[in-house]
């Protein structure tokens, strides 16, 4: 058998060459090719993730409207007034209940953002439909409204169960609600009434729809209905603009994310009215870096092979065995530094006061510091098991912070926990690779110096409401019963808890700037002077100079200031309205008491039509036990 030639080798050598560089070349372009596929697909669920957070946001903003229709229809002042109109024979009283439900209406529009406004148009001319809250009743005729005109409801409607749609009102897209009025006391029979709310898609939800920190400048969000016709979208009055109908039609509904030449797109669902978020970015700009990668690598790519094929043409047969020894170097040096690395970053770990534990993509526990090891009495076998489990009782809760976590790819919590008798707050934060952090701090001392603080603070201000009373026999416990009435009115104009305990606080402290009166003025028999009401006038703005420097957790301060202010926040508004009340009904040294009803009518023959709603809370808890035992307090 012939050997072959020198020159016959270097042929084949360079054939052979040739054909593994063709080969190389080939899978080069095909990886950067399924890189790019990558890359478009990760764009693709990242797409889906925005158009996700964003239909939860609207679905929230939508949840938000479904409980306050809930909360105004469950209030125990609505249910009756709406049952005494429904029902009353009396043309008289029937309007006066609806005052008072429109009243209501107008608060509650004003605080949840209905956008309510009256329309100024011509006698003559038909006012067109607008958004609002109106009171029906089980017929759908209207008792009372704030806002309005708002559409017919639909023929047959039915007046038992809640309802949301949307429908276009005036040009613009609008969500439409009714909820049960049910009787009072008696949850399970048939309504007495509907409240019907008709809210605009308005610049408040087109800021839900908006992505935070969005870094894509052509990034867009757009409300559709179930034909993908756009309802709404940020920054453009007009929403088909954003939405192009090559879109519309071609975009897949079953949450798979669209790649065309000019655009990007991902569909996400609402649960009401057929209704979808739908997420659109530039495609120039969505896969600007994915083509850039592809063209570095491809570029890359060549430039390697032909370098690589120059290199094993001069390498022929020298140079494999020492890049062999120095990848096993490599390696054996790689390994020390991990093992370097993992050593001092459980040093590290273990020194810290807070409990860290490492769940890796399955929520299996893959690291642990000391703090952790000592809480939840792990042993040396822990790696592997479920990190839920491994708090015992509050399993369960890890288990919701851990979900949350993977659902929102953000970080969740903080959870409260109690392991061992000591109170833990655990968050969850994301870490690379589907890794999961959970991150536990100790507030067993923290929780128990704000106990002690808001303890001292009640007793503070308990001491300075007997050294105020002490001072004028005459209003004994005024303070007391101004702040109990306050919250009660508070809790009937529907304000926040924290607002509560702000009217209760400023309530007992707003006459402290008495202690600077005189005790002549004070006790004095009969009606003050011009000189002696400034005095005592004062009183309130040095309360609060003397209240400054406290540092309160809520805006006691503000709303004591307030109360001399000619256009008063809601809380101050109150405060000075049951002020005046109280001082009212009960005795001075100079005069009698006066009788609920004149006080009332002195209220009303002041007030503007700011105060109307405040004074008919104050009438409406005095009718109920809890407002006449507020009067009834004493400073026990």
């Amino acid at each position: 058998m012939t050997q072959p030639t020198p020159r016959r080798q270097t042929v084949l050598a360079l054939v052979g060459l040739g054909l593994a560089y063709a080969l190389a070349l080939a899978f080069g372009l095909r990886s950067a090719e399924l890189e790019r596929s990558r890359d478009i697909a990760a764009l693709g669920q990242q797409h889906a993730l925005v158009a996700a957070s964003r239909a939860e946001a609207v679905s929230g903003w939508v949840q938000e409207t479904r409980d306050q229709l809930a909360a105004l229809a469950d209030n125990p002042a609505v249910r009756l007034y709406t049952l005494g109109a429904s029902s009353s024979g009396d043309p008289r009283a029937a309007a006066g209940q609806a005052q008072y439900l429109e009243s209501l209406l107008n608060a509650t529009a004003a605080r949840a953002g209905f956008g309510v406004a009256r329309i100024a148009v011509r006698a003559d001319v038909p006012v067109p439909e607008a958004p609002g809250i109106a009171v029906l009743d089980p017929a759908g005729r209207l008792i009372a409204r704030a806002g309005g005109p708002l559409p017919r409801l639909a023929q047959g409607f039915d007046a038992h169960k809640p309802r949301l749609s949307v429908a276009m009102l005036g040009g613009q897209a609008a969500l439409s609600a009714t909820q049960p009025i049910l009787r009072l006391q008696d949850d399970t029979g048939a309504p007495v009434g509907l409240l019907y709310a008709v809210r605009l898609l308005d610049e408040g939800l087109a800021r839900r729809l908006r992505q935070p920190g969005d870094p894509y400048a052509s990034g867009r969000t757009i409300l559709v209905d179930a034909r993908g016709t756009p309802l709404l979208a940020p920054g453009t009055e007009d929403p088909a603009q954003a939405l192009p109908e090559a879109i519309r039609k071609a975009l897949p509904r079953d949450g798979k994310p669209w790649i065309s030449a000019d655009s990007t797109a991902a569909y996400q669902p609402l649960a009401i009215g057929g209704l979808g978020v739908v997420r659109v970015v530039d495609a120039d700009e969505a896969l600007q870096e994915a083509n850039e990668r592809r063209r570095l690598k491809s570029l890359g790519w060549i430039s390697g092979i032909s370098w690589l094929a120059a290199v094993l043409l001069l390498l022929w047969r020298h140079g494999a065995a020492q890049r062999a020894t120095s990848a096993a170097r490599d390696a054996e040096a790689a390994t020390a530094r991990e093992g370097r690395a993992r050593l001092f970053l459980q040093e590290i770990a273990d020194r810290q006061q807070a409990l860290i534990l490492v769940g890796d993509a399955d929520d299996q526990l893959e690291f642990s510091n000391a703090r952790a090891r000592v809480a939840l009495h792990l042993g040396q076998d822990a790696r592997g098991v479920p990190l839920a489990s491994l708090f015992g009782a509050e399993a369960e809760t890890v288990a919701g912070l851990l979900a949350a976590l993977r659902a929102t790819a953000s970080a969740a919590g903080p959870a409260r926990l109690s392991l061992g008798g000591r109170s833990v707050s655990l968050s969850a934060l994301p870490m690379a690779d589907g890794q999961s952090l959970l991150v536990g701090d100790d507030v067993t001392d923290v929780l128990a110096a704000e106990a002690r603080r808001a303890t001292a603070m009640t007793a503070l201000v308990t001491l300075l409401t007997g050294l105020i009373d002490a001072r004028d026999p005459a209003s004994t416990a005024h303070s007391l019963k101004v702040s109990r009435l306050a919250v009660l009115v508070g809790t009937a104009l529907g304000l926040s808890e924290a607002e509560r305990a702000t009217l209760q606080l400023a309530g007992q402290l707003m006459n402290l700037g008495k202690m600077l009166v005189p005790a002549e003025i004070l006790t004095k028999a009969g009606p003050l002077d011009a000189q002696e009401q400034s005095i005592v006038q004062s009183a309130v703005a040095r309360a609060a100079d003397m209240l400054a420097p406290v540092p309160f957790d809520l805006p006691v301060v503000e709303v004591i200031r307030g109360l001399n202010s000619v256009s008063p926040p809601l809380p101050a508004r109150i405060l000075r309205l049951v002020n005046a009340y109280v001082s009212m009904v009960s005795p001075r040294a100079f005069r009698a008491a006066l009788p609920h009803d004149a006080a009332l009518d002195i209220l009303r023959a002041k007030a503007t039509p700011a105060d109307a709603p405040a004074i008919a809370a104050i009438a409406q808890s005095m009718e109920t036990d809890a407002g006449r035992s507020a009067l009834e307090a004493s400073s026990r």
